[in-house]
């Protein structure tokens, strides 16, 4: 009995010295690495290399299209929409002066001239912008613009009639506006609109009052 275990005790001493490290060389191991996230196929990885993937979206050449410009700037904006040209149409038969002023140069009637782009306006509203209304009185055969709501209201207690919207603009000076003047002739029942210094000082010439600014609009685009 005492023999077995002798044999048995040997033994295992034996086992257990093979496992143990041999002399000069090293037993630490590397610890097991693990990847989380998509399988992908196994490569080995040095010390500096990094296991970060980039994914990039890929358009078809064939889908592409070109990006607009962008504006930063909040005039290059308003600019940029003030693209409707406001026309300017004259009756001079006497006894039914009048001036019309559209964005839609069929709009002028039969036997007025058409005085041409004399200013430009916003066709939709921009943030700030105010509405250039239009008033018409039949019996003074006169057209009337304004900025104001209660003068349009007051004009039409007057016997003006609402003719609508003609475009927008601004009630002060801002992104290169220019004022819109308007004047009247009480000889001749009408109002006369520009932003020209030059055709303020000929209307006046011709009996018409300065009245003051309407409102701020913008310059014609040069051609």
């Amino acid at each position: 009995m005492k023999l077995l275990v002798s044999v048995l005790v040997c033994a295992l001493a034996g086992q257990f010295a093979a496992a143990l490290p041999q002399t000069g060389v090293s037993s630490t191991r590397a610890p097991p690495s693990f990847t989380i996230g998509l399988p992908v196929s196994p490569v080995p990885l040095s010390p500096t290399t990094t296991s970060t993937r980039v994914f990039t979206t890929r358009i078809p050449s064939s889908t592409t299209t070109a990006t607009p410009p962008v504006i930063t700037d909040s005039c290059e904006y308003a600019d940029a929409l003030a693209g409707q040209n406001l026309y300017r149409g004259y009756n001079s038969q006497p006894g039914k002066e009048d001036h019309i002023y559209t964005t839609n140069p069929s709009e002028i009637p039969s036997g007025f001239s058409n005085d041409g782009v004399v200013a430009r306006v916003y066709n939709s509203g921009p943030p700030g912008s105010i509405p250039i209304y239009r008033l018409f009185s039949e019996k003074l055969t006169d057209h009337f613009y304004t900025m104001s709501a209660t003068e349009r209201d007051d004009y039409a207690g007057k016997g003006y009639t609402w003719n609508g919207i003609v475009g927008y603009g601004y009630a002060f000076s801002t992104c290169s506006g220019v004022p819109l003047y308007r004047l009247y002739s009480e000889a001749k029942t009408n109002n006369f609109y520009t932003i020209d210094p030059a055709e303020v000082e000929k209307a006046v010439l011709d009996g018409y009052k300065k009245i003051g600014v309407t409102g701020y609009v913008f310059q014609p685009k040069k051609v």
